[in-house]
């Protein structure tokens, strides 16, 4: 919900021939984005200069040059590492005067002011700023993590309690303090039953446990938004005690037994009932007198 939010205030403006007049856009990490800009006039670019740097100190990294048909993706020298393999032009809409890019699976370094520049059209330079949210992930491996450490969390089962399974989730060596949760096969949470947390220096140990009384495949999760950083422990299938797994259901059926016995015997009590009552009972008929005929 952060995160939807703070994209939807970023405003797109119109392009500018100054840095105070720059369009602004938004992308979400891991996703693509294009950033556009043509000439004044529209020129047809194809045998023409455009380059697309991203403001840096103390030098501007080189994001894409084309130049006549050459270009950074067909062998041209110079690209910063970080792009390299991931910005694309679109060939077909040169002739039309669009020099626009599209950078493949943002990270979050690429946000920051770019310039797209026409050295031999105009001293024109049309400014973008990108804005690029974050994403919970695993980045243990991510060459551009922030500063923080957190392993892999691990998950067991213990006592059977309270109707159910205990099952525990415990991480060490945590940094930042993390946030620690048990989440079923939906990724819903389950609540904690006891939380202990010890801290060593700047480095946090934490030991959760609940009871879940469900059978279903359970992860302990880890989350570190300061760092952008959430990681899971294995899928464990977690199973209860037959007993309380069928209290319901055992219920239910006590229930339907005692009403079954209450009904036949309310049955036969009403059959008795209406034996007892029966004609040639002592009851009167039509001939008259209790049992005996009527004389004419």
């Amino acid at each position: 919900m952060e995160l939807l939010l703070r994209v939807s205030l970023c405003l797109l403006t119109f392009i500018g021939k100054s840095l105070s007049d720059k369009i602004e856009l938004c992308a979400t990490e891991d996703s693509d984005i294009i950033l556009p800009c043509s000439p004044i006039g529209n020129d047809d670019l194809t045998h023409q200069v455009f380059d697309w740097k991203k403001n840096d100190t103390p030098k501007d990294q080189e994001v894409f040059l084309y130049d006549s048909g050459t270009h950074y993706n067909n062998g041209k020298p110079g690209q910063t590492e970080s792009f390299k393999n991931r910005v694309e032009f679109f060939q077909d809409k040169l002739q039309f005067g669009n020099a626009s890019i599209r950078i493949k699976n943002t990270k979050l370094t690429d946000a920051g002011i770019y310039k797209c520049i026409f050295p031999h059209l105009q001293p024109q330079k049309d400014y973008i700023k990108l804005v690029v949210g974050y994403i919970l992930k695993d980045r243990t491996n991510d060459p551009e993590k922030k500063c923080g450490t957190c392993p892999k969390p691990t998950i067991s089962t213990h006592n059977q309690e309270n109707g159910g399974t205990q099952v525990e989730c415990a991480v060490h060596g945590a940094y930042p303090k993390p946030k620690m949760e048990l989440q079923n096969s939906a990724y819903v949470m389950v609540k904690a039953e006891n939380t202990k947390i010890s801290q060593n220096g700047s480095y946090f140990d934490i030991i959760l446990e609940a009871v879940v009384t469900k059978k279903d495949y359970y992860h302990c999760a880890v989350t570190q938004e300061e760092i952008c950083h959430q990681i899971y422990s294995q899928k464990t299938m977690v199973h209860i005690p037959s007993g309380s797994s069928n209290a319901t259901v055992i219920g239910l059926v006590v229930a339907l037994v005692a009403l079954g016995v209450i009904g036949f015997i309310l049955y036969k009590k009403k059959n008795s009932d209406n034996a007892g009552s029966s004609p040639g009972d002592g009851t009167k008929d039509n001939t008259g007198s209790e049992g005996a005929p009527l004389h004419h």
